[in-house]
C-alpha cells in the first residue's frame, strides 16, 4: 500500500494554481497593451478590429485568472487529513490512477507517481463520495474500482 504526504501534494497543487495565474496575467497584460489604439496616429478598421478581438481575449483570460484564485481559495480551506472514504481532501487511487478530490488540475507528479486533482463537483466525485477502499461502482456505464483512499 502506497502512502503519501498529503501536505506536499497540496503544495504542488498550490504551485501549480499560481503558475496558471502568473501565466494568465502575464498574457493578458500582452494583450491588453494590443488592444490600446494610439489615438494620436490615423487607424483603420483592421487595427480596431484587432484591437476589440484582443480586449475579448484579455477578458477571456482574466476569468481564468479570478478561476484559478478561488482554486487557491479553496485549497487552502479543504482538510487534507487522512481519511479512510472519499470527500474533499481525499488521495484516492481509482482503477489504478491517483486522484486528488480538490480542484481540476492538468496531471502532475509527487514521489515519482502521477496524479490528477479533480473538482469537489464532478460528477465522478459525487458517484464516489463515502465509498472506502475495495468499492466498486458504476458511472457512466463503466465500473470503477476503488483501491486506495487516503
Amino acid at each position: 500500500m502506497k502512502t503519501f504526504d498529503k501536505h506536499q501534494i497540496r503544495a504542488r497543487m498550490l504551485e501549480l494554481e499560481q503558475l496558471s495565474i502568473d501565466e494568465a496575467e502575464s498574457e493578458t497584460e500582452k494583450l491588453v497593451s494590443g488592444a490600446m489604439i494610439d489615438r494620436s496616429m490615423p487607424h483603420d478598421a483592421d487595427g480596431r478590429a484587432q484591437s476589440v478581438i484582443s480586449a475579448n481575449l484579455a477578458q477571456q483570460i482574466i476569468g481564468q485568472v479570478h478561476a484559478h484564485e478561488q482554486h487557491l481559495q479553496l485549497l487552502e480551506s479543504i482538510d487534507f487529513a487522512a481519511t479512510d472514504s472519499v470527500d474533499r481532501g481525499a488521495l484516492v487511487k481509482l482503477n489504478d490512477r491517483w486522484l486528488v478530490v480538490a480542484v481540476p488540475t492538468p496531471r502532475f507528479e509527487v514521489d515519482g507517481e502521477s496524479m490528477l486533482g479533480i473538482s469537489c463537483e464532478a460528477p465522478l466525485v459525487k458517484a464516489m463520495v463515502g465509498k472506502r477502499a475495495g468499492e466498486k461502482f458504476c458511472f457512466n456505464g463503466r465500473e470503477f474500482n476503488i483501491q486506495q483512499v487516503l
